[in-house]
């Protein structure tokens, strides 16, 4: 210790010295002050292996720490465990507040976790809201292992979602999603390790549990993703995407419109359906390209109708992440200002879950839109979680039944009252309303006398590529004016 209270760094070099007999007669040597060179080394340190906003061990340090430890679970047959956690709703608090309020979430969260786990484990940031926590110890067995990885995920989602976080004046809540992975396995690395926790975080996200531990079908599930993300990107490249479109008719059966079904060619000339690529696009981010094109498509197809033509009107359907973009409404308008297209001739559908996300700019996207003439549906309806209450300030034209409430007409007691409700609520707001799946005669005698204006389904039409269902509405127009 100084004599101003400080404490330094001091390295001591001495020298023994001798008597004339040979005898130790005393000690020689200078004190160094060598507190700069160690203040030096451990910034250099702490540059190099902590994270600068939480203080945590970063990726480095991870990795030299889960190799040594790699290594001692080979020597002596124990179990170690490595969970991957990545926070739920953070975006939210970066979104709304910006990146110095995100920090403070992060450091907050970063506090309980450290507190949460045992002096021998260890706590990585490694990059935005995930983290890493290494068990050195979890367990002789592989059964003793997963259990306790289990209740060490379960106490750290406790650990951030027991108590808000306090940000300003308010409380913010955040979640946890985990996925763990033991070791030593035979072919174990750091990186499949990291990896192998990753993957089943994603699985924990997707709602397959709340501390998730990864299993090999789950690497094959990955390799598939990884291959249709991959067919999207070529085909998006290539030109490989089509539209396909259903009919919509009216209640006396006419044609009054079509809704836009995206397929994809694959490169062996196998035609997959939405269901196989949708999701994929959406988590990627493939979605904002694809969707943009769509849009063109749909515009270019419309501009080829006349706009006498009975059935002119086209919907597509917006992904939230499309919706969300920053150039989706510049995308819109140019599609329709390109191909010279009225705005009331294309109607957008969008899903209920879209509605209760940040409803103040989901409204003014829609409000500059329908400004323009753009119809609004909402699709699927009756099958989400958001209130009624943007039916009343949201400009919406039209809702569209689910096929699940369509499916079980006229037996079903309970799909009956739902139906009825949502078309005696539609007339009150004054609201067009389309069915969808209507596949039978029963089907469409039902809606018929509730008065349904629009049907879907396989009882009048299944989709047709643009190409064929463009022949025959010119047919058919060709038809009714050479008619006498």
């Amino acid at each position: 210790m100084h004599r101003n209270g400080s404490y330094r760094w001091i390295r001591d070099e001495m020298t023994l010295q001798r008597a004339a007999d040979g005898n130790p007669s005393a000690i020689a040597g200078v004190w160094i002050d060598i507190t700069a060179h160690r203040t030096a080394e451990e910034e250099i340190y702490r540059l190099a292996h902590l994270d600068p906003l939480t203080g945590l061990p970063n990726r480095r340090l991870l990795n030299e720490r889960l190799s040594a430890i790699l290594s001692e679970a080979r020597r002596y047959g124990s179990h170690g465990a490595i969970l991957f956690i990545d926070l739920d709703r953070f975006k939210n608090i970066n979104d709304m507040l910006g990146h110095t309020a995100g920090d403070a979430a992060l450091m907050e969260a970063a506090r309980r976790l450290r507190m949460a786990i045992r002096a021998t484990d260890t706590i990585a940031r490694i990059g935005g809201d995930e983290f890493v926590i290494l068990l050195a110890e979890a367990g002789f067995t592989l059964e003793d292992a997963a259990a306790h990885a289990t209740r060490v995920g379960r106490k750290m989602i406790d650990a951030i979602t027991g108590q808000p976080i306090v940000i300003g004046e308010r409380d913010y809540h955040l979640g946890a999603s985990i996925g763990f992975t033991l070791f030593p396995k035979p072919a174990d690395t750091i990186d499949t390790l990291i990896r192998e926790a990753d993957t089943a975080m994603y699985q924990a996200k997707a709602g397959n549990g709340d501390v998730v531990m990864f299993l090999p079908a789950m690497h094959q599930s990955i390799m598939v993703r990884h291959t249709i993300e991959n067919e999207i990107r070529a085909a998006l490249r290539n030109e490989r995407f089509e539209i396909w479109l259903q009919d919509q008719v009216d209640n006396s059966g006419m044609v009054v419109g079509a809704e836009c079904l995206m397929r994809l060619r694959k490169g062996d000339g196998r035609i997959a359906s939405p269901s196989e690529f949708i999701g994929i696009a959406e988590s990627s981010g493939l979605i904002i390209p694809l969707g943009r094109w769509l849009l063109r498509e749909a515009c270019s197809i419309l501009s080829r109708i006349s706009p006498e033509q009975p059935g002119c009107g086209l919907s597509v359907n917006i992904s939230p992440r499309q919706f969300r973009d920053s150039s989706f409404v510049t995308d819109v308008l140019s599609a329709m200002d390109d191909f010279g297209v009225a705005p009331d001739r294309l109607t957008l559908e969008i899903t209920e879950n879209l509605l209760i996300k940040d409803t103040l700019e989901i409204g003014r996207i829609m409000g500059t839109l329908a400004g323009r003439g753009v119809r609004f549906s909402v699709d699927d309806f009756g099958t989400g979680y958001s209130s009624l209450h943007y039916l009343r300030h949201l400009p919406i034209r039209e809702i569209k039944i689910d096929r699940s409430f369509v499916t079980h007409l006229p037996h079903d007691v309970s799909s009956v009252a739902i139906v009825e409700a949502i078309l005696a609520m539609a007339h009150r707001l004054d609201l067009d309303v389309v069915a969808e799946g209507v596949e039978t005669a029963e089907h469409v005698a039902f809606l018929r006398t509730r008065g349904l204006t629009h049907m879907q389904g396989y009882f009048f039409a299944k989709p047709l590529a643009a190409t064929i269902w463009l022949e025959r509405l010119l047919v058919e127009q060709h038809s009714t004016i050479s008619r006498p």
